[in-house]
């Protein structure tokens, strides 16, 4: 069982929050059959990577082009006429090279989210909003309407966080 010295070893920046999140965390891993210690250790790395170690609890989306090209190289790195990456040495590190899609995004988080989440995991267009709407939220970085629809209707039995996603 995660105790509150495994916890802060874990994730030192949450030091300051691990009262309320730890019993939160005991909780879940109890209800949800997570009693081994590769499960444990499963869940602990994927919900302390999306929530930067127990420090965030909304995605932020403020991505240079650099990062978006990185990140979502697929819609926002430039490509050979093969289809291959353009990369460049940087520092001593290979880097994609933004496309202008990434230049014109560059540090623009609410039109970020907007574009990489349309039309996908239950939103709308681009121009609807729903993305930065319903952008992650949560310790595990819930993304997406339908996955709101889904989350709400556990917790809530009802799809209140469809009216107020910041819940």
């Amino acid at each position: 069982m995660l105790n509150r010295e495994m916890f802060i070893t874990l994730f030192p920046k949450s030091a300051a929050s691990v009262d309320v999140y730890l019993p939160i965390v005991q909780a879940v891993t109890l209800a949800n059959n997570i009693d081994t210690p590769r499960r444990l250790a499963a869940f602990m790395a994927q919900v302390g990577h999306e929530s930067a170690g127990f420090t965030a609890l909304i995605e932020n989306l403020n991505y240079s082009a650099d990062g978006l090209a990185a990140t979502w190289g697929a819609r926002f790195a430039q490509r050979t006429s093969a289809g291959q990456y353009i990369t460049v040495m940087d520092g001593g590190r290979v880097r994609r090279l933004p496309n202008s899609d990434a230049q014109k995004l560059h540090r623009q988080p609410e039109a970020i989210a907007n574009r990489v989440y349309s039309n996908r995991l239950g939103n709308g267009s681009e121009a609807s909003g729903e993305g930065w709407l319903y952008r992650g939220r949560g310790l595990i970085q819930i993304t997406g309407k339908s996955n709101y629809q889904h989350c709400s209707l556990g917790l809530y039995g009802d799809e209140r966080l469809l009216e107020t996603p910041q819940l």
